[in-house]
């Protein structure tokens, strides 16, 4: 994968396989599929366009978006608008939250500032599929995931 230090152009190579590679008869069961998983530095406009907007207008439907929600507000978007652009496109999200300090720490869902009430609304409206529960530096995994499922749960089911 590029990093956020490489030119546009070669950022934007690295997708040029995906579409024949989700085209083939490479997957077993109906719903297998490709997806691409966002960072920050596909928000970053080198050239005035982001990789990210190349990247949902380039790739073909059959790759779906896997929203890491964490990466999408480091880089300073709104999680709820970001998902409501892509709609169908994203099947699954990332949940993971993000601390209100100004440094990168990443916690589980409800331990941090993001309006989880209202991305699992917009979520639930798209009829998104999964939610994955995911930290990169766990204080205790198996703690975290455990609050932060119920924590969601308790969204979801709050109708």
């Amino acid at each position: 994968m590029a990093g956020a230090g490489a030119s546009l152009e070669r950022r934007c190579r690295a997708p040029d396989g995906a579409p024949a590679a989700a085209d083939r008869r490479v997957f077993r069961r109906p719903r297998d599929a490709a997806g691409y998983h966002n960072h920050d530095f596909e928000f970053e406009p080198p050239d005035g366009t982001t990789l990210w907007e190349i990247l949902v207008q380039e790739l073909p439907a059959s790759i779906e978006l896997e929203l890491d929600l964490y990466w999408a507000c480091i880089a300073g978007h709104d999680p709820v608008e970001l998902i409501r652009s892509v709609g169908s496109r994203a099947r699954l999200l990332h949940m993971k939250d993000m601390a209100p300090t100004t440094g990168r720490e990443d916690l589980a869902p409800g331990d941090g500032v993001l309006d989880w009430p209202s991305i699992v609304t917009v979520a639930t409206e798209l009829g998104i599929d999964w939610y994955v529960i995911e930290q990169d530096n766990p204080t205790n995994a198996f703690v975290d995931i455990t609050r932060a499922r119920g924590f969601l749960l308790g969204l979801v089911d709050r109708d």
